[in-house]
């Protein structure tokens, strides 16, 4: 089984995958949007807006879409992303490029459990964890 989260927006959902792919690199798979289907009655404003796009790293995915306005997303607490990195150096240089128009939940830090781990809620009001667990 495969779990992949899926991100919502509302119509910046290409600005926050390019920006989630400069911090975490991948590969962008190709972009669909909304025009691409056959519907002529597509409003006007979800003509360019992305449909779904995924974004591969490391093996795993993230999948990305903009609602049509009639579901909305509703930023909430209910799930957050975490991240497992494999250095110090990565935790750190990832936090700190998430961090541009955060809010921080919980800067890095050493835990009792052994690890570096932080939080934070990012300028698209997605919530982040990241941990790095020391040898």
């Amino acid at each position: 089984m495969l779990v992949v989260p899926y991100l919502y927006f509302d119509g910046q959902c290409e600005e926050a995958v390019e920006f989630y792919h400069g911090i975490l690199g991948g590969k962008i798979s190709e972009i669909m949007r909304y025009k691409d289907q056959s519907d002529p009655d597509l409003p006007e404003y979800l003509r360019d807006r992305i449909l779904h796009v995924e974004l591969e790293v490391d093996g795993q995915f993230f999948y990305f879409s903009d609602t049509m306005g009639n579901n909305d997303p509703i930023i909430g607490n209910n799930v957050q992303v975490n991240l497992n990195l494999d250095t110090e150096d990565s935790i750190r240089k990832v936090y700190e490029q998430m961090s541009e128009g955060a809010t921080i939940k919980m800067p890095l830090q050493d835990t009792f459990w052994g690890a570096i781990y932080g939080a934070l809620t990012d300028k698209f009001g997605v919530s982040w964890s990241f941990n790095y667990q020391k040898e």
